[in-house]
Order: structure tokens, then sequence, then C-alpha cells
């Protein structure tokens, strides 16, 4: 009965670590979008309040509150927590709910519209992964200095911690990077379409339903794993 009611609030944990690593996510890119807008010229973002690292200007909670209750299902079921992500990303937004609020761009401020919503877009892209990059190394300093002035029971909770958002940021990068986007609102989108339009033609064309089918395939098969889990790993070597 203990060891029952102790994997439920292990499972309970892993869905709020995914939440969790979706608003910091969501929050980092939110920022970067307006920051790099600002520096092409527009500043509607930073107008509506989106120059900020406080999440409750990126998250819609309404949505938030919903998606840890989907994940705590998942976790219940015996996902992973990759998988609750994806899940998160791709299969809950078609229904028309999604997490995070996007800035506001007003494209004829920009400088040259086409280019800078590419970069912006590259920005926005790699946000999760230079978010991973800053937990290793706050990950590292922990290791160097944490285990002199805290505990060893509380060293190892929030060592566990900080790798865990660390790598469910890389599992964000990669799904960001590697699975197509028919959302003209997306940032790699915008990437897509300045370097490579006719790839974005081609996901415009693509029927959701088919797209909601590979997502689904992605998501039992877990053939992003080895991907995250090299990139994760080599960072590691790198901050270590």
């Amino acid at each position: 009965m203990i060891d029952k009611t102790l994997s439920i609030y292990l499972r309970l944990f892993s869905s709020i670590f995914v939440i969790l690593a979706l608003v910091l996510n969501q929050t980092v890119s939110g920022f970067v979008i307006a920051t790099a807008t600002k520096w092409y010229g527009d500043t509607t973002a930073e107008e509506h309040g989106f120059l900020t690292l406080a999440p409750a200007a990126h998250i819609d909670w309404v949505v938030c509150l919903l998606s840890f209750f989907v994940a705590a299902v998942l976790a219940f079921v015996g996902a992973s927590a990759e998988s609750s992500i994806l899940f998160l990303l791709y299969i809950v937004p078609m229904s028309g709910l999604y997490l995070r609020i996007y800035p506001p761009i007003n494209f004829r401020r920009l400088n040259d519209p086409d280019r800078d919503l590419a970069v912006v877009g590259m920005w926005a892209t790699f946000a999760p992964f230079l978010l991973a990059c800053f937990l290793l190394l706050l990950f590292k300093l922990l290791v160097l200095f944490g285990s002199s002035f805290i505990s060893m029971s509380l060293f190892a909770a929030i060592a566990q911690f900080i790798s865990l958002l660390a790598r469910l940021s890389i599992f964000y990068f990669v799904v960001t990077l590697l699975l197509p986007h028919a959302d003209r609102e997306d940032y790699f989108y915008w990437v897509l379409r300045y370097f490579w339009p006719n790839a974005a033609r081609f996901l415009e064309s693509l029927d959701p339903i088919w797209l909601m089918i590979f997502y689904w395939v992605v998501l039992f098969s877990r053939v992003l794993d080895p991907i995250q889990d090299f990139i994760f790993k080599a960072l590691c070597v790198f901050f270590s």
C-alpha cells in the first residue's frame, strides 16, 4: 500500500515537472521574441507587456491548469514526461487550446519583415537549448559549491530537479526543431518560410489529421529520445 501511494506521488511530481518545464520554456521563448522584435524595430510585444521573464505574461493559466490535469492523467497511466510534453504541445492545441500566449508582432514595423522574422524564429527555436545550457551551468555550480552549505538530501533533490528540467528543455528544443509545423504563428515556420519556402508550402498543404496521426506515432514510438539523450550527454560533458 505504501509503495503504491509513493508511486502515485512520484507520478504526480512527474506531471508537475512537465508543466514547470513547459512554463519555463514558453516564458523564455516569449521574452526572446519580445527582445528580438524590439531589436529589429518593432516594440509591439514590449508595449503589450511581453518584455519580461514573469510567466504570468506568457502563459494562459486556465489552459495551464487543464494541462496539469492532462499531464497528471498521462503520468498515472505510465506515460513518460517526454510523451506528456508531446501530447500537450501537439495534440491538445488541435482542440484550440494553447498553453502559451503569442507575443504580438507588427510586421510593418520590422526593418526587413521576412528576414527579421526568420532570425526571431531562430532565436525562439534555440531558446530552450540556451535555457538547458543555463540549467546545466547552474547544476555545475551546485555540484562545486552547493554541498558545502546544504544537506546532502536537499542537495540531491535540487540537483535531480535541475537535471530533469534541463533534459525536458532539450527535448522541447528537439521537438521544435524536428517535428513538422503547420501553424503559421509557429516560430520555426518563419525560419522555414525564409530559408526553405518549399518545405513551408508543403506543411501548409498537409491535412491536420495526418499531422495528428504522425504526432501520435512519434508520441508512442519515442523516436526522439536518443537525440535528446545524445544532446544532454554532450552538454553534460561540456559543462563537466
